[in-house]
């Protein structure tokens, strides 16, 4: 089975996301973990469903019907998520 892994990265960026979030619109959050969730879960039996980003080393995976994307890397034995953006935020290396 493949392993899931968060870099810190990407957890403090979810969590900024959530807190806003919770800010505008209490409760938006919880759903938006679970809809990440699930498309982990879609990740995790399908890891290269995601488009490759040559210049990261990345895969990038948007989240359909959401404003959010994913950036993660596939190893032999672990996904690892990388970052979450918003789609509307600069996510190429500069």
């Amino acid at each position: 089975m493949t392993r899931l892994i968060w870099t810190q990265g990407a957890l403090r960026q979810l969590d900024a996301i959530t807190d806003y979030l919770d800010g505008a619109t209490p409760g938006v959050s919880s759903r938006l973990v679970a809809i990440i969730g699930r498309r982990i879960d879609l990740v995790i039996d399908f890891p290269e469903i995601g488009e490759f980003v040559p210049e990261l080393g990345l895969r990038k995976l948007t989240l359909t019907g959401l404003p959010y994307l994913l950036l993660y890397h596939v190893g032999e034995a672990a996904v690892s998520i990388v970052s979450v953006h918003h789609a509307a935020q600069n996510w190429r290396p500069r």
